[in-house]
């Protein structure tokens, strides 16, 4: 009997001569994820934005720490930046006037007679019933 070679007879089991190895190890070492953060992201200026990382065909609003700006800077499919800046701006609302002005029945009756004229077609009276 010459290396794992069974008899016919005898031990149906074969013989163990090395004990079974772990599976080999992969070396392939994913990329970190970016983490996702759902807050405000606050940066120093214009080279802030530029060095903030990004995953590929990502988009994200960053705002300056130091002036009233703020930057939306988006990726495409090969993970190439752009950025474009927004200024913040107050808004002057306007007040509300306080009451509407509507046109009173003597007025829109003297219009009515001034109109009526020139059209000229005649103007007929509503009767009231009342």
């Amino acid at each position: 009997m010459y290396g794992n070679q069974q008899p016919i007879y005898g031990n149906p089991y074969p013989m163990q001569y090395q004990q079974p190895q772990a599976p080999a190890r992969s070396y392939y070492q994913p990329m970190a994820a970016i983490p996702q953060q759902t807050g405000l992201i606050q940066v120093t200026g214009i080279e802030g934005a530029k060095a903030y990382p990004m995953a590929p065909n990502a988009e994200v609003a960053l705002f300056d720490a130091g002036r009233d700006v703020f930057y939306v800077k988006r990726t495409d499919a090969g993970g190439y930046p752009t950025i474009a800046a927004y200024q913040f701006a107050p808004l002057q609302e306007a007040a509300p006037s306080a009451q509407p002005e509507y046109v009173t029945r003597e007025e829109f009756e003297e219009w009515k007679a001034a109109v009526a004229p020139k059209r000229g077609k005649a103007v007929v009276e509503k009767k009231e019933d009342e």
